[in-house]
C-alpha cells in the first residue's frame, strides 16, 4: 500500500511583508507635483513608506494631447532606460491607468521621467509595498 506524501513548501521568508494602503481616498500626486520635461529626476517616496529598500506598488493615470508619451520610474541610481517602468498614453487625449512596481533605494526614492508633451492629466497614488 503507498500512500501520497505531500510537498513540503516552505514558509515565505518572514523579514517580507506586504503593507496595503487600504481603501485609500485621493492620490498622492497630481500633474503639479511632477516636472514633465524628459529629464530623470529624484522623487522621494520615503514620507509613504519609509527608508530602506522597498518594492512599491504604484498606480498612474495619465492623459496628453500629444499621443504616444509617458511617464517612465525606475530605481533611483539605475543608468539605463531599459531597467524602468513605463505607462503611456498611446492615443491622444484618452486616459491611461496601470499599476506599476519600482524598487527604492535605501533612503527611499526613486526616479521619474515625463516624457515632454501636453500633459493635462496625472495622478501618482502608493498603493502598497514589500518590505
Amino acid at each position: 500500500m503507498f500512500f501520497y506524501t505531500p510537498p513540503i513548501i516552505p514558509d515565505p521568508d518572514p523579514g517580507m511583508a506586504w503593507t496595503d494602503r487600504g481603501d485609500k481616498d485621493g492620490d498622492d500626486w497630481d500633474l503639479a507635483d511632477f516636472t514633465l520635461d524628459n529629464t530623470w529626476r529624484e522623487f522621494d517616496l520615503s514620507a509613504i513608506v519609509g527608508v530602506g529598500v522597498r518594492l512599491v506598488m504604484i498606480n498612474v493615470l495619465i492623459r496628453n494631447t500629444d499621443g504616444y508619451k509617458g511617464l517612465l520610474i525606475r530605481t533611483n541610481g539605475a543608468a539605463h532606460d531599459a531597467n524602468c517602468d513605463v505607462e503611456r498614453c498611446h492615443t491622444a487625449g484618452e486616459s491611461y491607468q496601470d499599476s506599476m512596481f519600482v524598487q527604492t533605494d535605501a533612503d527611499g526614492k526613486i526616479e521619474y521621467k515625463g516624457e515632454s508633451a501636453n500633459w493635462d492629466l496625472m495622478f501618482v497614488t502608493v498603493r502598497g509595498w514589500f518590505n
